[in-house]
Protein backbone atom coordinates (compact mmCIF):
# COMPACT_ATOMS: atom_id res chain seq x y z
CA UNK A 1 0.00 0.00 0.00
CA UNK A 2 1.48 3.58 -1.03
CA UNK A 3 1.49 5.71 1.95
CA UNK A 4 -0.46 8.96 1.33
CA UNK A 5 0.83 12.34 -0.16
CA UNK A 6 1.44 15.04 2.21
CA UNK A 7 3.75 17.35 0.39
CA UNK A 8 0.62 19.50 0.20
CA UNK A 9 -0.04 20.01 3.89
CA UNK A 10 1.84 22.34 6.36
CA UNK A 11 4.73 21.48 7.98
CA UNK A 12 3.40 20.81 11.50
CA UNK A 13 0.28 18.81 9.39
CA UNK A 14 2.68 16.50 7.56
CA UNK A 15 4.76 15.60 11.09
CA UNK A 16 1.37 15.03 12.60
CA UNK A 17 0.24 13.02 9.90
CA UNK A 18 3.67 11.06 10.14
CA UNK A 19 2.52 10.46 13.60
CA UNK A 20 -1.14 9.45 12.83
CA UNK A 21 0.58 6.65 10.62
CA UNK A 22 2.87 5.25 13.53
CA UNK A 23 0.08 5.23 15.77
CA UNK A 24 -2.75 3.26 14.10
CA UNK A 25 -0.35 0.95 12.71
CA UNK A 26 1.16 -0.32 16.08
CA UNK A 27 4.77 1.48 15.59
CA UNK A 28 4.06 3.55 18.32
CA UNK A 29 2.53 1.41 21.32
CA UNK A 30 0.17 2.37 23.33
CA UNK A 31 1.73 4.06 26.61
CA UNK A 32 4.96 4.57 24.54
CA UNK A 33 6.84 7.90 25.56
CA UNK A 34 7.60 10.28 22.25
CA UNK A 35 11.10 11.64 22.37
CA UNK A 36 11.10 15.97 23.46
CA UNK A 37 10.64 18.27 21.00
CA UNK A 38 13.32 19.26 20.77
CA UNK A 39 14.92 15.80 19.60
CA UNK A 40 12.12 15.68 17.30
CA UNK A 41 13.18 18.80 15.75
CA UNK A 42 16.25 17.24 15.51
CA UNK A 43 15.35 14.44 14.17
CA UNK A 44 12.62 15.43 11.35
CA UNK A 45 14.70 18.43 10.54
CA UNK A 46 11.72 21.54 11.51
CA UNK A 47 11.29 23.88 13.46
CA UNK A 48 10.62 23.59 17.64
CA UNK A 49 7.33 25.43 17.17
CA UNK A 50 6.48 23.10 13.99
CA UNK A 51 6.97 20.13 16.47
CA UNK A 52 4.44 21.83 19.26
CA UNK A 53 1.80 22.73 16.92
CA UNK A 54 1.83 18.72 15.49
CA UNK A 55 2.35 17.28 19.30
CA UNK A 56 -0.61 19.60 20.20
CA UNK A 57 -3.09 18.50 17.61
CA UNK A 58 -2.48 14.67 18.59
CA UNK A 59 -2.92 15.94 22.25
CA UNK A 60 -6.58 17.75 21.19
CA UNK A 61 -7.65 15.10 19.27
CA UNK A 62 -6.59 12.07 21.39
CA UNK A 63 -3.78 10.42 19.88
CA UNK A 64 -1.48 11.28 23.02
CA UNK A 65 -1.16 12.78 26.24
CA UNK A 66 1.44 15.28 27.94
CA UNK A 67 2.38 14.20 31.84
CA UNK A 68 3.94 17.51 33.45
CA UNK A 69 7.45 16.79 34.58
CA UNK A 70 7.52 13.30 32.32
CA UNK A 71 6.92 13.84 28.94
CA UNK A 72 4.48 12.83 25.66
CA UNK A 73 2.93 9.45 25.33
CA UNK A 74 0.48 7.39 23.13
CA UNK A 75 -2.76 7.26 24.76
CA UNK A 76 -4.03 4.20 25.62
CA UNK A 77 -7.71 4.14 23.70
CA UNK A 78 -10.13 1.79 24.41
CA UNK A 79 -11.62 1.05 20.36
CA UNK A 80 -14.82 -0.73 19.74
CA UNK A 81 -13.92 -3.75 18.04
CA UNK A 82 -15.85 -3.29 14.55
CA UNK A 83 -16.54 -6.92 13.33
CA UNK A 84 -16.65 -7.14 9.57
CA UNK A 85 -17.99 -10.77 7.62
CA UNK A 86 -20.55 -11.43 5.36
CA UNK A 87 -23.29 -11.98 7.84
CA UNK A 88 -21.71 -9.40 10.87
CA UNK A 89 -23.18 -6.29 10.84
CA UNK A 90 -22.47 -2.76 12.47
CA UNK A 91 -26.18 -3.21 13.71
CA UNK A 92 -25.35 -6.06 15.50
CA UNK A 93 -21.91 -5.25 16.36
CA UNK A 94 -22.75 -2.08 18.07
CA UNK A 95 -26.07 -3.80 20.18
CA UNK A 96 -23.40 -6.49 21.17
CA UNK A 97 -21.51 -3.62 22.89
CA UNK A 98 -24.45 -1.97 24.74
CA UNK A 99 -25.09 1.03 22.16
CA UNK A 100 -27.36 2.26 19.66
CA UNK A 101 -27.26 1.78 15.85
CA UNK A 102 -28.42 4.28 13.84
CA UNK A 103 -27.41 5.99 10.56
CA UNK A 104 -28.03 9.32 8.19
CA UNK A 105 -28.76 8.04 4.71
CA UNK A 106 -26.69 10.74 2.67
CA UNK A 107 -27.53 9.53 -0.60
CA UNK A 108 -29.87 6.76 -2.06
CA UNK A 109 -30.25 6.67 -6.49
CA UNK A 110 -29.44 4.25 -9.64
CA UNK A 111 -25.75 4.66 -10.85
CA UNK A 112 -24.62 2.64 -13.88
CA UNK A 113 -21.58 1.29 -13.35
CA UNK A 114 -18.36 2.44 -14.56
CA UNK A 115 -15.58 0.40 -15.13
CA UNK A 116 -13.93 -0.41 -12.00
CA UNK A 117 -17.37 -1.14 -10.08
CA UNK A 118 -18.38 -3.30 -13.53
CA UNK A 119 -15.55 -5.48 -12.81
CA UNK A 120 -16.03 -5.78 -8.81
CA UNK A 121 -19.79 -6.92 -9.33
CA UNK A 122 -18.90 -9.00 -12.50
CA UNK A 123 -21.90 -6.73 -14.28
CA UNK A 124 -21.70 -4.90 -17.84
CA UNK A 125 -20.33 -1.51 -17.88
CA UNK A 126 -23.38 0.84 -17.53
CA UNK A 127 -25.28 -1.45 -15.84
CA UNK A 128 -28.02 -0.08 -13.11
CA UNK A 129 -26.74 -0.14 -9.91
CA UNK A 130 -28.52 1.16 -6.31
CA UNK A 131 -25.67 2.70 -4.35
CA UNK A 132 -26.76 3.58 -0.76
CA UNK A 133 -23.81 6.03 1.07
CA UNK A 134 -24.66 5.98 4.64
CA UNK A 135 -23.41 8.00 7.64
CA UNK A 136 -23.35 5.36 10.26
CA UNK A 137 -23.69 6.40 13.88
CA UNK A 138 -23.19 4.65 17.43
CA UNK A 139 -24.85 6.16 20.28
CA UNK A 140 -25.63 9.20 17.80
CA UNK A 141 -21.75 9.87 17.62
CA UNK A 142 -20.44 9.00 14.40
CA UNK A 143 -18.26 6.07 13.42
CA UNK A 144 -18.21 5.05 9.71
CA UNK A 145 -19.21 6.21 5.75
CA UNK A 146 -20.50 3.10 3.91
CA UNK A 147 -20.84 2.93 0.37
CA UNK A 148 -22.87 -0.51 -0.71
CA UNK A 149 -23.77 -1.16 -4.04
CA UNK A 150 -26.30 -3.61 -5.49
CA UNK A 151 -27.87 -4.40 -8.82
CA UNK A 152 -30.99 -3.04 -9.35
CA UNK A 153 -32.37 -5.67 -11.28
CA UNK A 154 -32.41 -8.04 -8.34
CA UNK A 155 -33.98 -5.62 -5.65
CA UNK A 156 -37.11 -3.72 -7.55
CA UNK A 157 -38.19 -0.84 -5.03
CA UNK A 158 -35.01 -1.79 -2.77
CA UNK A 159 -34.95 2.22 -2.14
CA UNK A 160 -38.40 2.28 -0.75
CA UNK A 161 -37.66 1.56 2.39
CA UNK A 162 -35.86 3.16 5.50
CA UNK A 163 -32.34 2.89 5.80
CA UNK A 164 -31.83 5.19 8.74
CA UNK A 165 -32.95 2.95 11.24
CA UNK A 166 -33.73 -0.62 9.36
CA UNK A 167 -30.91 -3.46 8.49
CA UNK A 168 -30.04 -3.49 4.38
CA UNK A 169 -29.15 -6.98 5.49
CA UNK A 170 -32.29 -7.99 7.27
CA UNK A 171 -34.52 -6.59 4.07
CA UNK A 172 -32.24 -8.57 1.77
CA UNK A 173 -33.56 -11.78 3.78
CA UNK A 174 -37.06 -11.01 4.75
CA UNK A 175 -37.95 -9.02 1.40
CA UNK A 176 -35.82 -10.63 -0.83
CA UNK A 177 -35.16 -14.30 -0.19
CA UNK A 178 -30.89 -13.48 -0.08
CA UNK A 179 -29.18 -16.13 1.11
CA UNK A 180 -25.45 -15.30 2.10
CA UNK A 181 -22.47 -17.79 1.43
CA UNK A 182 -19.02 -16.02 1.15
CA UNK A 183 -17.19 -12.78 1.17
CA UNK A 184 -14.07 -11.28 0.08
CA UNK A 185 -12.74 -8.39 2.45
CA UNK A 186 -10.00 -5.89 2.20
CA UNK A 187 -8.47 -3.68 4.64
CA UNK A 188 -6.18 -0.86 4.76
CA UNK A 189 -5.69 1.87 6.09
CA UNK A 190 -5.42 5.91 4.61
CA UNK A 191 -5.89 9.59 5.56
CA UNK A 192 -9.60 11.29 5.63
CA UNK A 193 -10.38 13.18 2.46
CA UNK A 194 -11.34 16.96 3.53
CA UNK A 195 -15.67 15.47 2.96
CA UNK A 196 -15.01 12.14 5.22
CA UNK A 197 -13.47 14.17 7.94
CA UNK A 198 -16.23 16.33 8.25
CA UNK A 199 -18.52 13.91 8.15
CA UNK A 200 -16.85 11.87 10.96
CA UNK A 201 -16.36 14.64 13.00
CA UNK A 202 -12.39 14.74 12.71
CA UNK A 203 -9.48 16.62 11.93
CA UNK A 204 -7.26 16.40 9.06
CA UNK A 205 -4.61 14.73 9.00
CA UNK A 206 -6.43 11.74 10.40
CA UNK A 207 -6.21 7.83 9.49
CA UNK A 208 -9.59 5.93 9.03
CA UNK A 209 -9.56 2.03 8.48
CA UNK A 210 -10.71 1.13 4.97
CA UNK A 211 -12.61 -2.01 4.25
CA UNK A 212 -13.66 -3.31 0.74
CA UNK A 213 -16.28 -6.06 0.61
CA UNK A 214 -18.29 -8.35 -1.78
CA UNK A 215 -20.46 -10.37 -0.72
CA UNK A 216 -22.15 -13.30 -2.43
CA UNK A 217 -25.06 -15.69 -2.24
CA UNK A 218 -25.24 -19.34 -2.36
CA UNK A 219 -25.51 -19.78 -6.11
CA UNK A 220 -22.52 -18.01 -6.18
CA UNK A 221 -23.63 -14.62 -7.51
CA UNK A 222 -22.23 -11.22 -6.22
CA UNK A 223 -25.43 -9.57 -4.73
CA UNK A 224 -23.34 -6.49 -2.79
CA UNK A 225 -19.92 -4.37 -2.74
CA UNK A 226 -19.48 -2.18 0.12
CA UNK A 227 -16.95 0.32 0.91
CA UNK A 228 -16.73 1.62 4.55
CA UNK A 229 -14.75 4.19 6.20
CA UNK A 230 -14.20 3.75 9.86
CA UNK A 231 -12.66 6.28 12.89
CA UNK A 232 -9.13 4.13 13.08
CA UNK A 233 -9.02 5.77 16.80
CA UNK A 234 -11.98 4.27 17.51
CA UNK A 235 -12.34 1.20 15.85
CA UNK A 236 -10.51 -2.19 15.48
CA UNK A 237 -11.24 -4.75 13.09
CA UNK A 238 -12.06 -8.05 13.59
CA UNK A 239 -13.03 -10.97 10.65
CA UNK A 240 -15.05 -13.69 10.87
CA UNK A 241 -18.27 -15.40 9.96
CA UNK A 242 -21.47 -15.69 11.55
CA UNK A 243 -25.03 -15.07 10.85
CA UNK A 244 -25.94 -11.60 11.38
CA UNK A 245 -27.47 -8.40 9.97
CA UNK A 246 -25.83 -5.57 8.13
Amino acid sequence: MNAPDTSSLPLYAQLKAVFVEAITSGQLESGSRLPSHRDLSAQHKVSYMTVRRAIDELVREGYVHSVPGRGTYVTVAPKQQAESGPFVSFTQDMAGRGMRASSQVLSAAIVGANTSLAYIMDVPIGAQLWMLVRLRLADDAPMALQTACLPSARFPNLLDHDFSSGSLYAILRERYGVQFDSSTSAVEAALAGADEAALLGVTPPVALLITEQITKDEQGSIFEYVRSAYRADLYKMSLHQESGTR
